[in-house]
């Protein structure tokens, strides 16, 4: 019997922490990209445009190798929703980058709109960001949920 659960313990808390790391793997992608993105949200109030190009591209480069790394990622015991609603996440974040940042960096070098005008445009491209990413950012959540039920496991959100 004791060699039994000398077995089973390490089998246990092997099949629980397979799937956090699983999940985590993922989610340190979207991390290093939401990163990149609060360095280019930085350099485009702060810097001049050059600089904040050199963000834009550090940044969406970034994003194309978390894709790249997320791509790759074996599914997890046939399980491949997480993956792929990760994989659309970041899609999504690439679009942003090559559609709407572009605009963002014009805007705030743009010497012929005042401060104020210069602050509604953004943020109305800013709102409009947010509410595509609140779909994106639900629909992983959902495919987060039904794996962590799925094998048991806990998910804690973090702010950083």
């Amino acid at each position: 019997m004791a060699r039994l659960l000398l077995f089973l313990i390490p089998l246990l808390l092997v099949s629980c922490v397979a799937p956090a790391d699983y999940n985590d793997s993922l989610i340190r992608e979207q991390r290093r990209v939401l990163s990149a993105i609060n360095d280019l949200n930085t350099a485009i109030k702060q810097a001049n445009k050059e600089e904040t190009n050199s963000e834009l591209a550090e940044a969406v480069n970034q994003v194309e190798k978390s894709i790249l790394k997320v791509q790759q990622k074996d599914a997890f015991r046939g399980e491949t929703q997480l993956r792929e609603e990760m994989e659309e996440l970041l899609v999504f974040y690439k679009f942003v980058l090559n559609e709407y940042y572009p605009l963002l960096i014009e805007i705030q070098h743009d010497e012929g709109l005042t401060l104020t005008e210069k602050k509604q445009v953004s943020d109305s491209i800013y709102d409009t960001i947010r509410e595509q990413e609140i779909q994106r950012t639900t629909a992983y959540a959902e495919a987060q949920k039904l794996f962590a039920d799925k094998y048991n496991i806990s998910i804690i959100h973090t702010q950083k």
